[in-house]
């Protein structure tokens, strides 16, 4: 099952990744085609870090079906040390070595000439493609015009960057009309993978003391094993197992967020945390995941001696 979903999951999840960026970057007049080699190594590192971070809890379906005993169990945290210990650093290791040697890159597509494309109260034109030219970036002539009541027809040399008025107001897309057609004016929940995906990278640069604290949102994500038997009934602990592995995430995504900075601030000014921040990276976060993993732990041993009590007496 471990490897199943290693394996269909990193194909299927790279090919659906690949068309998102694909989208993402479309531009009208673009011939280019999909999937090209650079995109599909591109989704392929970014899947397989995403799959890291699921395939444990993944695996606790599997017991949820097929309940065992002890060699179950040393099973899964066999799996377990082999996904944070040799599949998360080969990964890792893998797209080090791949930026280095430059076998893929994230380049933008630029915009493609004879096409209008409407922004705010300006309509821009550009009369040929986007050239690179050393000290100035991507550039072109265009035809600008301004659709105010007083507005003229400039003709400009247009750069393509941030601050280029039509970038700003496609991002994360990078034609106008996708963002018209895809975005929705509602709030979406802050889990974010790429922000988990920088900080596990991050601890991995930063040596093994670094990378042994970030293993404590590692540690809580492999504990949801435990909710596999908890109630009798196989859709309960099937939903524990979804909610929970997705409130791990969610709640270590926003703890980096802008959200969370005061009562982080709040939360650390103390001496404790001040000390404990020399030796380990994020130690509120540190201690908040070991904590939760105790408890469930300590619950779990608890339960189970009552369990096994209760059959005694009975």
């Amino acid at each position: 099952t471990y490897f199943l979903f290693l394996i269909f999951g990193l194909i299927f999840g790279t090919i659906l990744y690949s068309l998102f960026l694909d989208t993402m970057q479309f531009v009208i007049g673009d011939k280019s085609a999909i999937f090209s080699i650079d995109g599909l190594i591109k989704s392929g590192i970014y899947v397989g870090y995403c799959i890291v971070f699921l395939i444990c809890p993944v695996i606790c379906y599997y017991r949820v079906r097929h309940p065992a005993g002890i060699a179950q169990t040393i099973a899964y945290v066999f799996v377990c040390l082999f996904t944070w210990g040799v599949l998360f650093p080969g990964l890792n290791m893998l797209n080090s070595h791949l930026l280095n040697v430059n076998k893929y890159t994230a380049t933008d597509k630029s915009f493609s000439y004879g096409y209008f494309r409407p922004s705010e109260d300006k309509v821009y034109y550009f009369t040929k493609d986007f050239k690179f030219k050393t000290l100035k970036g991507l550039e072109t002539t265009g035809v600008i015009i301004d659709t105010a009541e007083d507005g003229k027809v400039s003709v400009e040399q247009v750069f393509d960057n941030y601050t280029l008025n039509l970038n700003q107001l496609a991002n994360p897309y990078k034609e106008i009309q996708e963002k018209t057609v895809f975005e929705e004016n509602k709030k979406s929940i802050p889990l974010s993978f790429s922000t988990l995906i920088s900080v596990a990278n991050l601890s991995f640069e930063e040596g093994f003391t670094a990378y042994l604290a970030f293993l404590s949102l590692a540690v809580l994500l492999s504990i949801v094993y435990c909710f596999s038997n908890l109630f009798e009934w196989r859709l309960l602990n099937t939903t524990l197992i979804f909610f929970s592995t997705v409130s791990i995430l969610f709640f270590n995504s926003f703890y980096y967020s802008s959200s969370f900075i005061n009562m982080k601030i709040f939360l650390t000014d103390n001496k404790f945390f001040t000390v404990f921040e020399k030796i380990v990276n994020e130690p509120l976060l540190f201690v908040i995941n070991n904590f939760v993993s105790i408890v469930i732990i300590v619950f779990m041993i608890v339960r189970t001696i009552v369990k096994k009590h209760k059959a005694k007496s009975e």
